[in-house]
């Protein structure tokens, strides 16, 4: 097990958590910590269920197969995520200063994150990252970075962060299986 692995597996699978967090800021909506909670958790499940798929794909793969395997596809997903930045239009939809996020918003928040996380989960269990670890950092990166960006939307104007926030995700994905490919 990696430290640096386990690291960069819960900073890069949660960024997009910090610009989720300012865009709804932004736009005057509070998550509360049941919204954190709720919008965290799944993320959470389905990294967990992922990195232990990908363990088991390691198991019936030669060891340097799999981490060129799981590192190429972080690669990909970084690279994608990139793409994605780069054709992204901006737009905003408009909401009630000082509204709370529903419970209803805070599970499709949490499906649209875990999508992100089983993705990388997967290559990143692939390539031999500790499940439970990785999983448990990845949970409370997603729970404290969508509290700071919902914090840091509602004090700022401007959407530069969310934009960064994403391509250093992104960046982080690439960085990570590069590395992984390599270790």
């Amino acid at each position: 097990m990696h430290p640096l692995s386990i690291a960069l597996f819960a900073l890069s699978a949660n960024l997009d958590s910090l610009a989720v967090g300012f865009s709804y800021g932004l736009q005057g909506i509070v998550i509360d910590r049941k919204g954190n909670f709720l919008a965290g958790i799944i993320p959470f499940a389905g990294a967990l269920l992922a990195l232990f798929f990908g363990r088991g794909v390691l198991q019936v793969m030669p060891e340097r197969a799999a981490q060129l395997a799981g590192g190429g596809l972080i690669v990909l997903i970084g690279l994608w995520g990139i793409g994605e930045l780069v054709r992204k239009k901006a737009g905003r939809a408009q909401y009630a200063k000082g509204a709370f996020l529903t419970t209803r918003q805070a599970l499709v928040l949490g499906a649209a994150l875990a999508a992100n996380n089983m993705a990388l989960g997967a290559g990143a269990g692939i390539t031999g990252v500790a499940p439970l670890p990785a999983a448990l950092a990845s949970l409370l990166c997603g729970l404290l970075f969508l509290y700071v960006g919902n914090r840091l939307g509602r004090l700022c104007t401007g959407g530069k962060l969310v934009a960064g926030a994403q391509a250093g995700a992104a960046l982080l994905m690439v960085a990570l299986g590069i590395y992984e490919m390599f270790v």
